[in-house]
Protein backbone atom coordinates (compact mmCIF):
# COMPACT_ATOMS: atom_id res chain seq x y z
CA UNK A 1 0.00 0.00 0.00
CA UNK A 2 2.85 2.36 0.86
CA UNK A 3 4.47 1.93 -2.56
CA UNK A 4 1.18 2.61 -4.34
CA UNK A 5 0.76 5.81 -2.33
CA UNK A 6 4.33 6.87 -3.18
CA UNK A 7 3.75 6.16 -6.87
CA UNK A 8 0.51 8.17 -6.81
CA UNK A 9 2.35 11.05 -5.19
CA UNK A 10 5.03 11.07 -7.89
CA UNK A 11 2.47 10.81 -10.68
CA UNK A 12 0.61 13.82 -9.27
CA UNK A 13 3.90 15.67 -8.78
CA UNK A 14 4.84 15.11 -12.43
CA UNK A 15 1.41 16.32 -13.59
CA UNK A 16 1.71 19.48 -11.50
CA UNK A 17 5.21 20.22 -12.80
CA UNK A 18 4.03 19.78 -16.40
CA UNK A 19 1.12 22.16 -15.76
CA UNK A 20 3.23 24.86 -14.12
CA UNK A 21 6.26 25.00 -16.38
CA UNK A 22 6.45 25.69 -20.09
CA UNK A 23 8.94 23.11 -21.31
CA UNK A 24 8.67 24.51 -24.84
CA UNK A 25 10.48 27.64 -23.67
CA UNK A 26 13.65 28.33 -25.68
CA UNK A 27 15.58 28.32 -22.41
CA UNK A 28 15.52 24.53 -22.42
CA UNK A 29 17.21 24.46 -25.84
CA UNK A 30 20.47 25.80 -24.45
CA UNK A 31 20.36 24.99 -20.73
CA UNK A 32 22.50 21.93 -21.44
CA UNK A 33 25.32 24.34 -22.26
CA UNK A 34 26.42 24.39 -18.62
CA UNK A 35 27.27 20.69 -18.89
CA UNK A 36 31.08 20.57 -19.34
CA UNK A 37 30.98 17.80 -21.96
CA UNK A 38 28.47 19.77 -24.06
CA UNK A 39 30.46 22.99 -23.65
CA UNK A 40 33.69 21.27 -24.72
CA UNK A 41 32.01 19.74 -27.77
CA UNK A 42 31.28 23.28 -29.01
CA UNK A 43 27.77 22.27 -30.05
CA UNK A 44 26.71 25.87 -29.47
CA UNK A 45 28.68 28.08 -31.86
CA UNK A 46 27.37 31.30 -30.34
CA UNK A 47 25.85 32.51 -27.08
CA UNK A 48 23.46 34.78 -28.97
CA UNK A 49 20.38 32.66 -28.09
CA UNK A 50 21.02 33.47 -24.44
CA UNK A 51 21.09 37.19 -25.19
CA UNK A 52 17.93 36.88 -27.27
CA UNK A 53 16.14 34.93 -24.54
CA UNK A 54 17.28 37.32 -21.78
CA UNK A 55 17.29 40.84 -23.28
CA UNK A 56 18.28 42.33 -19.92
CA UNK A 57 21.74 40.87 -20.51
CA UNK A 58 22.21 43.28 -23.43
CA UNK A 59 22.05 46.19 -21.02
CA UNK A 60 24.11 44.45 -18.36
CA UNK A 61 26.91 43.21 -20.58
CA UNK A 62 26.48 45.35 -23.68
CA UNK A 63 29.26 43.18 -25.08
CA UNK A 64 27.55 40.34 -26.88
CA UNK A 65 30.26 40.18 -29.53
CA UNK A 66 33.06 40.17 -26.95
CA UNK A 67 31.34 37.33 -25.11
CA UNK A 68 30.92 35.41 -28.38
CA UNK A 69 34.62 35.95 -29.19
CA UNK A 70 35.57 34.63 -25.77
CA UNK A 71 33.26 31.67 -26.28
CA UNK A 72 35.15 30.80 -29.46
CA UNK A 73 38.48 31.25 -27.64
CA UNK A 74 37.21 28.90 -24.96
CA UNK A 75 36.40 26.33 -27.67
CA UNK A 76 40.00 26.45 -28.88
CA UNK A 77 41.51 25.87 -25.42
CA UNK A 78 43.52 22.77 -24.74
CA UNK A 79 41.13 21.78 -21.98
CA UNK A 80 43.33 18.98 -20.65
CA UNK A 81 46.30 21.28 -20.10
CA UNK A 82 44.08 23.54 -17.97
CA UNK A 83 42.78 20.54 -15.99
CA UNK A 84 39.28 21.00 -17.44
CA UNK A 85 37.66 17.60 -17.78
CA UNK A 86 34.20 16.93 -19.25
CA UNK A 87 33.46 14.63 -16.33
CA UNK A 88 33.94 17.46 -13.79
CA UNK A 89 31.00 18.75 -11.80
CA UNK A 90 29.54 21.74 -13.70
CA UNK A 91 29.97 24.17 -10.81
CA UNK A 92 33.62 23.22 -10.25
CA UNK A 93 34.33 23.19 -13.97
CA UNK A 94 33.02 26.68 -14.65
CA UNK A 95 34.68 28.03 -11.51
CA UNK A 96 38.00 26.83 -12.95
CA UNK A 97 37.19 28.41 -16.33
CA UNK A 98 36.26 31.76 -14.76
CA UNK A 99 39.54 31.82 -12.83
CA UNK A 100 41.83 31.08 -15.78
CA UNK A 101 44.56 33.69 -16.31
CA UNK A 102 46.68 34.61 -19.30
CA UNK A 103 50.48 35.07 -19.20
CA UNK A 104 50.04 38.61 -17.81
CA UNK A 105 47.90 37.39 -14.94
CA UNK A 106 44.74 38.89 -16.43
CA UNK A 107 41.47 37.01 -16.59
CA UNK A 108 41.38 34.88 -19.73
CA UNK A 109 37.63 35.44 -20.08
CA UNK A 110 36.77 38.82 -18.51
CA UNK A 111 33.34 39.02 -20.17
CA UNK A 112 32.10 35.55 -19.27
Amino acid sequence: MFLITCRSFYVELAKQILQRFDFKDSLFNFIDLVNPSVAQSFTFKSLKPIFVRFPVLYAYYNMQYAVDDEWREYALLDHESYDLHPSDDAEEYWLKVFHLKNALGQSLFPNF
